[in-house]
């Protein structure tokens, strides 16, 4: 988990900055129900937990802000980010029950952060979205008495890089405000099954006007346009359903090389970065000219791990002929094809449900089709001949 120093002077600061919130509470907010027996520290842990979450963000600190009502009751940290910060590492994240009936609390992130005030540190350990705090935590009782929602800690996912974190909460917050089904494939938000276009008569029928309508249109690559491209536009269906996207998306990625559909690289690698399961893509490089190798690396969201895929090389595409072959880009666009083919590897090991089996465009271009020729028919007569010649032969040697 990323750990966040913080320097005596930043903690002092953090102290003034509480005492000076609790004061604007003070004057705003009935306490009355609140039978936490020191507000004062927890002020100060909650100004901490924000300040190590603004850093990890890289955000700037608008101390203002932090210190009055409104940077209490408001968003901890940048467009979306709510804190819960704790002394404990084995807390667990919580919502007050008042919180789960709001639904733009429901729509936050909302980040771990353990205070280790000895160490001068913070542990950002991780997080989870408000309406997944709501609907799979248990109803318990805080220090304070308030009725609340627990998360426990193994269902929290790991802070991975800020980029990733910032840009797969944000998907989840749009789908949870949209109602759209979840991108995300953790245990705790699954995405719904679909059936398929040929699983029933009805299915059927309806995907054929679909695919009528589609086969009508001329936004569409020519290969689904018109009667012959009616049947594709079906297949074109069938694999936007198990995928769950756009048929309009699936068309203008699908490609159709040597009489087989292929995806362009640039497809599998936004589905990679869409997801919501991985952080971005990278490629690591190594070398050049004949030595260029390239491996393409993420991080898993849920577990933190690093997943590296299979490294391609240039003596790897010399040898399989995808660089040899006339008027192959491998020969003037070396450093972009090895990504595109490092991508596709990487892709087919660890996200194949998403690809449905198809290779890429570039893959599909670099095989050479192969012609194979029916042997000579042979009629039952002659077997028996030729069987009967063998056993000829043996029995002469004997």
């Amino acid at each position: 988990m990323p750990v966040v120093k913080l320097s005596s002077s930043l903690v002092e600061s953090c102290k003034q900055c509480a005492a000076q919130r609790d004061q604007n509470r003070r004057n705003s907010v009935d306490y009355s129900s609140d039978k936490t027996s020191d507000k004062g520290i927890w002020s100060f842990i909650g100004v901490v937990g924000e300040i190590a979450l603004i850093q990890y963000f890289g955000l700037p600190i608008d101390w203002e802000y932090l210190s009055t009502d409104a940077g209490f009751g408001g968003v901890d940290v940048g467009e979306f980010w709510e804190v819960r910060a704790t002394t404990k590492q084995s807390n667990r994240l919580f919502l007050w029950d008042d919180e789960t009936c709001n639904q733009k609390k429901l729509s936050y992130p909302w980040s771990k952060v353990v205070v280790n005030l000895e160490a001068l540190e913070c542990d950002v350990s991780g997080w989870a979205m408000g309406y997944e705090i709501a609907e799979h935590g248990k109803s318990a009782q805080y220090d304070c008495k308030r009725a609340s929602r627990f998360l426990d800690n193994r269902f929290l996912r790991a802070h991975t890089n800020p980029h990733a974190d910032h840009s797969f909460a944000n998907r989840l917050r749009l789908s949870f405000l949209n109602k759209r089904p979840m991108e995300s494939t953790s245990s705790l938000a699954t995405a719904s099954q679909t059936s398929s276009v040929f699983s029933g008569i009805q299915q059927f029928e309806d995907a054929q006007r679909i695919a009528k309508a589609l086969a009508s249109s001329t936004l569409i690559p020519p290969q689904f346009q018109g009667q012959q491209g009616f049947a594709n536009c079906l297949v074109a269906l069938e694999i936007a359903n198990r995928m769950r996207m756009s048929p309009f998306q699936v068309m203008q990625n699908l490609h159709i090389i040597h009489g087989r559909p292929s995806w362009s690289s640039q497809f599998i690698i936004g589905l990679i970065n869409g997801c919501g399961r991985f952080s971005p893509l990278r490629y690591e490089i190594s070398g050049k000219g004949d030595t260029l190798a390239c491996a393409a690396v993420a991080t898993e969201l849920s577990t933190g791990e690093e997943l590296r895929g299979p490294e391609v090389t240039m003596a790897m595409a010399k040898r399989e002929g995808w660089a040899t072959k006339s008027g192959s880009k491998w020969a003037t666009m070396p450093e972009l094809m090895i990504r595109y083919r490092a991508a596709a590897f990487w892709g087919r090991l660890f996200i194949p449900e998403l690809l449905v089996g198809i290779h890429t465009q570039e893959e599909v271009m670099d095989v050479e089709p192969v012609s194979v020729s029916e042997a000579p028919a042979t009629s039952v007569g002659d077997l028996n001949a030729k069987l009967q010649a063998a056993a000829t032969d043996s029995d002469e040697l004997f």
